[in-house]
């Protein structure tokens, strides 16, 4: 009887402090009704996005360099709240698909969209053999609510790729001299009242090719954790954000002061998640960018 009373007990004061949870992050973090919310988590040195769109809908971009991506999901999402309606993978790098490993085993996802960029990391090999989207310019998608636009890569003809290639392909694999970074998916994301733009690893070749699609958008996801191989200044210029977001943790010189001069200097705030932990938007009349270190 004293056993059977102590795992009530115990079980009791689980359950208080699981709703006692839910209630401060519903509160603090949890999408409200008609409201958009974007967690740019801090995972070190890559990438991890997710979006929630006003009518509940979330997709992941990108998983980051490790497993850390399953805490923060976890902390920024209710525990009954178990799926994911798409994840999208920008490039097959370690830094942004590493993660996925783990996401795709706890999480039931829908859709899986990525670029038909292939490179032969071993994320990328372990991912190889999932239900891929290949999407390229010009091709949009929605989540939910939320209206996602694919800027780059352009389609390539027929017959110029190879079958295998694909976020996963083996070293022989006939791959146009673009591949990787080149490749990387830039998406324009609308969620409630914010524009954002997600541009992956694209480098400023490629960034200042996308300034005839008239790439404006209200928050910028700046290029290659802030590496000196993006921001060119033209494609800011185009873009011109009020805000960026730059997903690194300085272990590489991430991110270059080069860049963060030239988003100063158009006066562009910019929030760093070495610096600044995760970041939280919120978007449904006005939107709004600020830390929102997790766990709640």
């Amino acid at each position: 009887m004293a056993l059977r009373s102590s795992f009530i007990g115990l079980t009791g004061c689980l359950l208080l402090v699981a709703v006692a949870r839910a209630v401060q992050a519903g509160a603090a973090g949890f999408s409200a009704a008609g409201e958009c919310r974007v967690w740019f988590f801090d995972v070190g040195e890559g990438d991890a996005a997710l979006v929630e769109a006003p009518d509940g809908a979330r997709f992941l971009i990108d998983g980051g360099p490790d497993r850390s991506v399953l805490a923060k999901l976890g902390d920024a999402r209710p525990p009954w709240s178990r799926r994911l309606d798409a994840v999208v993978l920008t490039r097959p790098s370690p830094a942004r698909a590493t993660g996925l490993l783990d996401v795709r085993a706890r999480y039931p996802v829908g859709a899986l969209y990525a670029s038909d960029a292939a490179e032969t990391n071993a994320p990328a090999q372990a991912l190889a053999s999932a239900p891929w989207r290949f999407v390229h310019a010009g091709d949009t998608f929605d989540v939910g609510e939320a209206h996602v636009e694919v800027l780059s890569p352009p389609a390539v003809p027929a017959g110029v790729r190879s079958q295998e290639s694909g976020v996963g392909a083996s070293a022989a694999s006939q791959r146009p001299a673009d591949s990787g970074a080149a490749l990387s998916l830039v998406l324009r994301v609308t969620c409630g009242s914010a524009r954002l733009l997600f541009t992956g690893d694209a480098p400023a070749a490629v960034e200042r090719r996308l300034i005839a699609s008239d790439p404006r958008a209200d928050v910028l996801v700046v290029g290659a954790h802030g590496g000196l191989s993006s921001s060119d200044p033209s494609f800011l210029d185009a873009v011109h954000p009020a805000a960026a977001v730059v997903s690194a943790d300085g272990s590489a010189g991430h991110p270059h002061p080069a860049v963060l001069e030239r988003l100063a200097a158009r006066g562009v705030r910019t929030w760093i998640t070495a610096r600044d932990g995760d970041v939280l938007l919120r978007a449904a009349g006005t939107w709004s960018l600020a830390p929102h270190p997790l766990p709640f």
